[in-house]
């Protein structure tokens, strides 16, 4: 074992003096610095020669020198085009890193500006053009948006949270296929990418495919388990297979990840009602309420709750509240009228 790790540590040694040997072969710098050594050679052996009255080493000595003065001016080239390019890298840079501030702060605009001046300077810059695709998306841009994604997938075929991006975006213009595409894309690249789970469980519920994404969505929180949306999703979709127990279960981690975050809060309250828990569904309802203030939905849940626990007026109350929304009026409309003996 003894043996084994030192020829290993050699060998990792071995492999960095030739990687600096072929770096510094490489390096114009370096090869001028040797090149004026040889020069300067050449000159004492010149001189030698001279006084020797040798005249064919003088003349051999001379075509070496002028060869070699070529070379220096060759080199010099190679160095100050190596300083222009990197003054122009820092400048690119500096673009990058500045765009990189200004969408941390939210200022958009400003980081798709600089995005673009170093874009300008390094065309093949693959992170340079996500960033600037997620600006465009905060600003609702999203072709400039997709645009961005697709050519940085272009320079970087594996670039796993680009194709995440181009999924969402076709989720949000309900091109199932396309997202479809996206996000399997991401998640042959990297299994555990919860995001790209969590959007073809989207797809598949928007699709009604239950089975599918309910898959989708468990394996959304096994690789994120604080992810609030696939929690939430996870419960909607067992609640689409009629598996209502398990459905209340996701949605209480949901809300107990994000206590502030309505959406847990209306489907529990909604499931619950189904399952006949009323109370629970009123708390539920109740807790949504606060968090979305003049919610139709969760007021219909409510006043469905109360209707069911026997508290009239209350009911009432809720359902006038839910009528607000049109989606929400004939059936909140029939149900108080119902408990005012208008209808049977």
């Amino acid at each position: 074992m003894q043996l084994r790790h030192l020829l290993n540590i050699l060998a990792v040694v071995l492999l960095v003096f030739v990687a600096s040997n072929l770096f510094a072969q490489d390096d114009p710098k370096v090869e001028l610095k040797k090149v004026y050594a040889d020069i300067k050679q050449i000159d004492v052996d010149m001189t030698a020669a001279s006084e020797a009255a040798n005249h064919d080493k003088y003349n051999e000595l001379l075509a070496k020198r002028e060869e070699l003065t070529l070379r220096v001016e060759e080199l010099i080239q190679q160095v100050d085009a190596l300083k222009e390019t990197a003054q122009t890298n820092a400048q690119a840079k500096q673009h990058y890193n500045e765009g990189g501030v200004s969408l941390k702060t939210g200022d958009y605009p400003k980081a798709i500006e600089s995005y673009k001046k170093s874009l300008a300077i390094e065309p093949n810059n693959a992170s340079a053009h996500y960033n600037m695709g997620i600006a465009y998306l905060k600003l609702k841009k999203n072709p400039e948006a997709k645009q961005g994604f697709l050519e940085s997938t272009n320079l970087n075929p594996e670039y796993v949270e680009a194709y995440i991006a181009l999924g969402k975006i076709a989720e949000q213009e309900r091109n199932s296929a396309d997202a479809l595409k996206y996000y399997s894309k991401a998640i042959e690249l990297d299994s555990t990418k919860a995001k790209a789970h969590y959007g073809i469980g989207n797809v598949n519920f928007m699709a009604k495919v239950y089975p599918k994404s309910t898959s989708a969505y468990r394996n959304a929180v096994k690789y994120a388990p604080r992810l609030t949306g696939a929690w939430v999703g996870l419960g909607r979709s067992l609640v689409g297979e009629n598996k209502n127990t398990e459905a209340v279960t996701a949605l209480k981690k949901a809300v107990s990840l994000s206590p502030k975050k309505w959406q847990g809060y209306y489907h529990l309250s909604a499931t619950l009602n189904k399952m006949g828990n009323f109370t629970d569904a009123f708390t539920a309802a109740t807790n949504c309420l606060k968090y979305k203030k003049n919610y139709a939905a969760a007021y219909y849940e409510k006043g469905f709750a109360l209707m069911s626990l026997k508290r009239k007026e209350e009911a009432i109350a809720a359902f006038e509240k839910a009528k607000s929304d049109r989606s929400w009026r004939d059936i909140s409309d029939y149900y108080i009228k119902k408990m005012q003996g208008k209808v049977q």
